[in-house]
């Protein structure tokens, strides 16, 4: 972006052509020429206006009178001088900005010869197939040695909620701090890989002691890469746990609005080409266990489970068509068996789904997501389907970048066939399986609804005031899309049953104001504030009661 001072003073100069005409005219006449002719035009001027002398002598006497006209001339030489003397200051004053401006210009001459050279290196890399030079606080290194970047984050946020059950019990306001800290380090030699991160995600005050040590500390990622890469394609195999996010993370996302964040054991392909990529992946969600449980009909006897294990596919192709039309294309695939702790889970579900975003040049983005659903759901026949779209501009030639925005989303649900505290009835499994998304980012901030039997409204407003702080305002009109669904949160946990009798849609409002305040590169801090107005069914299904939340977040990330 170039700075709008330089702008100022490159164009400033240039509203009148007369300026450039006279700086053109004293430069070609250039430093002791420009001088000589300046002495010989005030030396000329005097004598040729003296007066031409008489045939006759004047007689004595005439003198005095003879010596008002010639007075008279030398004011006026005088005057003439003193007019040439101000031109000759004012076109020195601008020989001087004209010189500063032509030393700015070979500045950016050279600073451009720079990128230039440094662009070329970068492409006989690429086309040499050698890795890229370090970056600012990597450590230099021998061609084919050993590079280490090791980075850290601290991560805290206090938050309160009042009326968290929305007033259907007296539960009391919550208010809690949460933290993380991570520690990792980057090794890569060659095409080879290896990148660990440590994590510690916690509450404050949740151990028993301030001596005590309930260990908490998990690897968050961990994996091993090889990548490599020729002038037309490149890619990488990555095996281990890991953070995987694709498209806008409706479906999968690394939800690191949650202290403990979300990874995946999986194995991972990627690779890409100037135009297109592709990106695969397999990951394991619980490996195959045997346990016994106390049988739901009679707790004093025992029953044996054994299953298979749980897996998660994705496969991902994308293409770089133009700024403006970005499509990517989706194939998702869950298999979830029961669990010691999820016995009665039961879920085989493919989703196939299409994404399109893109920007224009005249400030306006957009998006357009879909996605279908099938298979089978504790042995019913699963049929789901959701869609999403929005639309955002920024008026960039403001300083303060205000942008609006407007956005529906929806998704199906599944209608109950009996009251609410029983088993649903459905004969088909009609709720859409909202996959491991990041429902913060788009279902309000108070995180009480999901992608799941739901329809949302979104109309929000944002400025940036400064270059280092923004804010925006939200507001969600949310609606069961399904009456007689359930009604779910972010999390996936059932906030109110299917009541087979309900006939109204509307769940409430919820209005979110976030700012953002980086005053460093590396360390953001985040107050927000959300209120959720319940309303219509809302009030009916999940309680009367407002809720008001209010969080201030800080984070630094080295």
């Amino acid at each position: 972006m170039t700075d709008a001072f330089e702008e100022g003073r490159r164009f400033g100069w240039q509203r009148s052509s007369a300026p450039r005409l006279r700086r053109s005219w004293f430069g070609r006449l250039g430093g002791a020429g420009g001088a000589a002719f300046t002495l010989a035009v005030l030396f000329a001027l005097p004598l040729s206006a003296q007066p031409n002398p008489a045939p006759n002598p004047a007689p004595e006497s005439a003198g005095e009178e003879a010596a008002a006209p010639v007075a008279a001339g030398n004011g006026a030489l005088e005057a003439e001088i003193g007019k040439l003397r101000a031109e000759v200051t004012a076109l020195r004053e601008e020989l001087a900005r004209a010189e500063r401006d032509e030393a700015a210009g070979r500045q950016r001459s050279e600073q451009i010869l720079l990128l230039q050279t440094r662009l070329a290196e970068l492409e006989a890399r690429l086309a040499a197939g050698e890795p890229a030079p370090p970056q600012a606080g990597e450590a230099e290194t021998a061609p084919g040695g050993l590079k280490l970047t090791p980075g850290a984050q601290a991560w805290l946020r206090g938050e309160v909620r009042t009326k968290p059950t929305l007033g259907r019990t007296d539960a009391q306001t919550v208010r809690r701090i949460l933290q993380r800290a991570r520690l990792q380090l980057n090794a890569q030699q060659g095409p080879v890989t290896a990148f660990v991160q440590v994590q510690d995600a916690r509450e404050w005050g949740f151990e028993t002691s301030t001596i005590s040590n309930e260990g908490n500390v998990d690897l968050h990622q961990g994996y091993l890469e090889v990548s490599g890469s020729t002038p037309c394609y490149s890619g990488f195999l990555r095996a281990g746990r890991q953070e995987i996010t694709y498209g806008s993370q409706r479906l999968i996302g690394d939800l690191g609005w949650d202290p403990n964040a979300r990874a995946f054991d999986a194995l991972r392909l990627h690779g890409e080409d100037r135009r297109f990529e592709a990106d695969a992946f397999l990951a394991v969600l619980a490996p195959p266990q045997t346990f016994t449980l106390p049988a739901a009909d009679d707790p004093t006897v025992t029953e044996t489970f054994r299953s298979t294990g749980s897996v998660l596919g994705g496969l991902r192709l994308g293409a770089d068509v133009h700024e403006a039309f970005q499509p990517e294309l989706y194939m998702l695939w869950d298999r979830s068996r029961p669990t010691e702790r999820l016995p009665a889970q039961d879920r085989n579900v493919y989703s196939p789904g299409l994404r399109v975003s893109g920007d224009t040049s005249a400030g306006l983005s957009y998006e357009a997501e879909g996605y279908l659903q099938f298979g089978d759901v504790t042995g019913r026949d699963h049929s789901a389907w959701a869609f999403a779209t929005g639309v955002a501009y920024t008026y960039e030639q403001s300083p303060i970048k205000p942008t609006a925005r407007a956005g529906y989303s929806m998704a199906s649900g599944e209608a109950c066939e009996n009251a609410p505290g029983e088993e649903c009835g459905a004969s088909e499994s009609r709720e859409f399986f909202n996959f491991y998304p990041l429902n913060h980012a788009y279902y309000g901030m108070l995180d009480l609804f999901g992608w799941r039997n739901v329809r949302d409204l979104e109309i929000g407003v944002g400025a940036t005031p400064l270059s280092v702080l923004e804010a925006t305002l939200t507001y969600h009109f949310f609606q069961l899309h399904e009456a007689r669904g359930r009604w779910s949160d972010a999390a996936g946990a059932t906030i109110a049953a299917g009541d087979f009798t309900n006939t109204q849609n509307t769940l409430g409002h919820e209005i979110d104001l976030v700012v953002t305040y980086r005053p460093w590169e590396f360390l953001a801090l985040q107050p927000g504030y959300g209120i959720f107005v319940p309303t219509g069914a809302g009030e009916v299904l999940g309680g009367p009661g407002t809720q008001q939340f209010f969080y201030l977040m800080a984070s630094a990330t080295l």
